[in-house]
This record gives structure tokens, C-alpha cells and sequence, in this order.
């Protein structure tokens, strides 16, 4: 009975330096070959910007999220959106997040609001231009909480 608990716990153990040594050898450096290739990777020659960003692609998105609201939000068409601070941020990817304060002057309700919009760009079209190849996944209107 001894004999068989010696034999059991050496192929225990042999199993166990077997499992690290090919554990080690093969699959390790085959999941970082993978994960460090460009196999997972799009190169869309759009990078993220620290802080706001100021080109002609973050106006587009701003102009787009603006009209989205606009749609969306029928008693606030009149006002001039040129006119307001706008913050847009690039995400990377043709990702934008766009945020614009509506001073309480301009508001129809006479209170300040805040908008947010966070809109894509589909960067294999090549028309910036057409509402068709932008994206809005997130649209935000609302009033500040004092």
C-alpha cells in the first residue's frame, strides 16, 4: 500500500513539472507573440490627444453631436451652437467625445445646461461630411445640479 501512495505521488509530481515546463516553453511565449502582434491592432492613423483637441474632424463630430441634440431636442433649435463652449476630445480610433455648456441666456428654459456626446466616425468612407458614416453612441442634455 505504501509502494502504491510512492508511485502516485511521483507521477503526481512529474505531472506537475511536466504541465510548468510546457507551460513555460510553448504556451507562454506564444500568447505574448500574440498578444504583441499587430493581429489585434487597427492602425487608423487617428490618435487619442491629451487634453482638447482642436481639428477639423473633432468640429466635424462637434457639428454632427450638435445636430443630433438639435434633433432630439426640438426646443433648443434656435440657438446659434457656434457660439458656445465647446470642449472636444479625441479618443483615438475616430472616437469623440464632445461637451458644450448652453449659458442660461441662450436656453429656452432660462438654466443653464450641460451636453455631452460621445459620436464615432466610420473611417473607412472617406466623406467627413456625410451624417451617414458618424455614429452617436451617447447623448447627454441636462441641467447642472447646484
Amino acid at each position: 500500500m505504501f509502494k502504491n501512495r510512492y508511485v502516485s505521488g511521483l507521477f503526481l509530481l512529474g505531472f506537475i513539472v511536466l504541465s510548468y515546463l510546457v507551460l513555460i516553453k510553448f504556451v507562454t511565449p506564444m500568447v505574448v507573440d500574440t498578444t504583441t502582434s499587430d493581429l489585434f491592432i487597427e492602425d487608423t492613423g487617428d490618435y487619442r490627444v491629451e487634453g482638447p483637441s482642436n481639428t477639423n474632424m473633432s468640429n466635424t463630430a462637434a457639428n454632427f453631436c450638435f445636430d443630433e441634440l438639435a434633433n432630439e431636442h426640438e426646443e433648443i433649435g434656435a440657438i446659434d451652437f457656434s457660439q458656445l463652449k465647446q470642449t472636444t476630445y479625441t479618443l483615438g480610433g475616430y472616437h469623440y467625445v464632445v461637451k458644450a455648456t448652453i449659458p442660461a441666456a441662450q436656453s429656452p428654459d432660462n438654466q443653464l445646461h450641460v451636453m455631452a456626446c460621445q459620436i464615432a466616425y466610420d473611417h473607412t468612407s472617406k466623406e467627413p461630411n456625410s451624417a451617414d458614416n458618424w455614429t452617436v453612441s451617447g447623448l447627454s442634455y441636462t441641467i447642472p445640479k447646484s
